[in-house]
C-alpha cells in the first residue's frame, strides 16, 4: 500500500491543512481522523478561536490519489473545566 496522507479543510479557515501525526492501516475510522485533524487545528492553526462545532472536509493525498474527498462532516469541542486554587489565611 502507498504511503497515504491526509488533508482537511475547516469552514472558517479556508486553507487545506495537511493532519499531521495519523497512523493508518487499510481499515480505519473516519470520526478518529477527523478527531485527530480537529486537534491539529485546534493546537495548530488557531482554532482555539473558532466557532464550534465546525464543519471539515477531508481529502486523502497519495501516488493514486489527490485529493480525493473522503469524508465530510461536523466535529465539536469538548469544554473542559479548569481549577484555580488560591491559600486562605487560617484564623
Amino acid at each position: 500500500m502507498a504511503k497515504q496522507k491526509f488533508h482537511y479543510e475547516v469552514n472558517e479557515h479556508g486553507d487545506r491543512l495537511e493532519v499531521e501525526g495519523f497512523a493508518c492501516d487499510d481499515e480505519f475510522d473516519y470520526e478518529m481522523l477527523a478527531q485527530t485533524a480537529a486537534k491539529d487545528y485546534h493546537r495548530n492553526h488557531d482554532g482555539w478561536e473558532s466557532s464550534w462545532p465546525v464543519d471539515m472536509v477531508i481529502y486523502a493525498f497519495s501516488d493514486a490519489e489527490d485529493g480525493k474527498e473522503l469524508w465530510r462532516g461536523e466535529v465539536d469541542r469538548e469544554a473542559v473545566p479548569s481549577f484555580r486554587a488560591s491559600t486562605k489565611k487560617l484564623n
